[in-house]
């Protein structure tokens, strides 16, 4: 059995839930970027905490304290005469005392509870937090978690040899642009930190992400993806499969490649479709919701096409063999609808025909 205390020193870990309190159900402010802050004051009280950590939250426990010296003469008198004499109650035993007042300011539960964000319009305007997008919120408020990770890890007396972060959902109010500039730069984001405040020394961090986004999903390298396939059976069993061991065969390096360039340029949704069709070209795009409402016709409500989650992916004639090995990866039904193009026998050759002349095809 180990430690659990020594367990954590060896492997530090983060967690940024899907439910990050950041909606327009009301117009009341909350303090979700002031407890981050707390935070980061408590691990720069820390005696492990990096200097310049240290001097900032000792500058602001020097002017928490200033304050303190005025709550103790001129606020506590005020609040005194908020209270009446006890003598006017005139119950026996409790007249012969006074009450005084204590208030004690504490530097975390004023950043915690008391510090809102604002953002800076010029013109000394300052416009509150609730007014920005719920997209630019939930990037800043990741931001601001992952920050106060490293300190995290660089406030600790010993060095977690790796830091597992895990981030669920990232894509919630985020557009499509920012989803793939968010996964493209996290890296970056770290080495940038292990660059501008830890004198180049490296973050030991690896990102654990959950998501549903296609933008996301496609934009991430084959060797980093694990894709969660639940069984449809009584248990709803769920296995873990891993792409990059797929793939790792010399012989599939140009499907690979193919593969990862279509999925990023296109947006396709095979990851988290039910079923596929792959067809070739925009003519059986522009047919195929016709001929799905033709097909519902013959079929009872829950076998009915439109209600399922299948993807429709153009692929073209000539490039489909490369997804023969991704599909069986997604263990995905899939229906494939390729063209005829007919042919016929001319002179040894097969110049493209009509189809009411076509000999072969």
């Amino acid at each position: 059995v180990v430690d659990f205390a020594k367990f954590k020193n060896l492997i530090g870990a983060g967690f940024i839930n899907a439910q990050r309190g950041l909606d327009d159900s009301t117009h009341a402010e909350k303090d979700i970027l002031g407890k981050i802050l707390g935070k980061l004051f408590r691990s720069g009280n820390t005696d492990a905490a990096p200097s310049e950590m240290k001097e900032s939250t000792l500058a602001l426990k020097q002017v928490v304290d200033g304050m303190q010296k005025t709550v103790d003469t001129d606020f506590r008198t005020g609040v005194a005469k908020l209270l009446p004499g006890l003598k006017i109650f005139g119950y026996p035993g409790i007249s012969d005392s006074e009450l005084s007042t204590e208030t004690t300011l504490n530097v975390g539960t004023i950043l915690e509870s008391h510090t809102r964000i604002r953002y800076d319009q010029g013109d000394g305007l300052f416009l509150p937090e609730t007014y920005n997008g719920l997209g630019s919120r939930n990037l800043i408020y990741m931001l601001f978690q992952l920050y106060e990770f490293f300190r995290d890890w660089q406030s600790r007396l010993i060095e977690n040899g790796i830091y597992l972060i895990f981030i669920e959902e990232p894509e919630a109010h985020l557009h499509p642009q920012m989803q793939q500039v968010f996964i493209k730069r996290i890296n970056e984001i770290v080495d940038q930190f292990s660059t501008t405040l830890n004198v180049g020394k490296p973050w030991p961090v690896q990102f654990v992400i959950t998501t549903h986004s296609t933008h996301i999903a496609n934009e991430t390298e084959f060797e980093s993806i694990r894709y969660f396939l639940t069984e449809k059976n009584q248990q709803r069993t769920t296995r873990i499969k891993d792409l990059r061991k797929e793939f790792r065969a010399s012989d599939l390096e140009i499907d690979k490649q193919f593969l990862h360039k279509y999925l990023t340029l296109t947006k396709c949704d095979l990851f988290f479709c039910d079923k596929a069709v792959l067809i070739e070209g925009p003519t059986e795009r522009i047919l195929m919701p016709n001929l799905i409402e033709k097909v519902d016709k013959n079929l009872t409500e829950e076998l009915k096409l439109k209600g399922q989650f299948i993807s429709v992916v153009e692929v073209g004639g000539a490039y489909m063999h490369h997804f023969y090995k991704f599909l069986d990866f997604l263990e995905l039904r899939t229906l494939v609808i390729t063209d005829l193009d007919s042919t016929a026998l001319e002179s040894g050759k097969y110049p493209a025909c009509e189809v009411s002349k076509g000999t072969h095809t």
